[in-house]
């Protein structure tokens, strides 16, 4: 008696702990984030790591000012056969004489493309990090 008893116990708490870890293991996949889930995470990521801060838009009329002290408004930004052609003034709020400039400027496409390129691409890396 004390045997058969004893067997029934082990069989419930074995059956118990298999339905226990049956559910566990069901709740697990069913948390586990889908592809495209996975890749907005990623951008958020990708979002997060330092980028150059002295980008400006081509936004023509607008001041738009540069973490050294400079500021710059463009009367037109072109887009032609040869690339982006920028006119525009360039600022010295620093009292500083500047005996010569040197720009650099490169032009990207905007975040939304950007997005929305690398949520259909199948890199796990946006590109925009390797323009920067």
């Amino acid at each position: 008696m004390k045997n058969t008893l004893l067997v029934i116990v082990v069989i419930v708490v074995v059956s118990i702990g298999i339905a226990v870890n049956y559910f566990q293991f069901k709740r697990a996949i069913e948390e586990v984030p889908t592809k495209s889930e996975f890749r907005q995470l990623a951008w958020q990521f990708a979002m997060d790591i330092p980028k150059p801060t002295n980008a400006i838009l081509t936004d023509v009329g607008v001041i738009q000012f540069l973490d050294n002290g400079f500021s710059i408004s463009l009367d037109s930004a072109d887009w032609k056969s040869e690339g982006l052609v920028l006119t525009g003034t360039l600022g010295n709020s620093t009292n500083l004489q500047v005996s010569s400039l040197t720009l650099k400027i490169t032009a990207q496409k905007t975040m939304y493309s950007l997005h929305k390129e690398f949520m259909e691409s199948e890199s796990i890396y946006p590109s925009y990090l390797f323009i920067l």
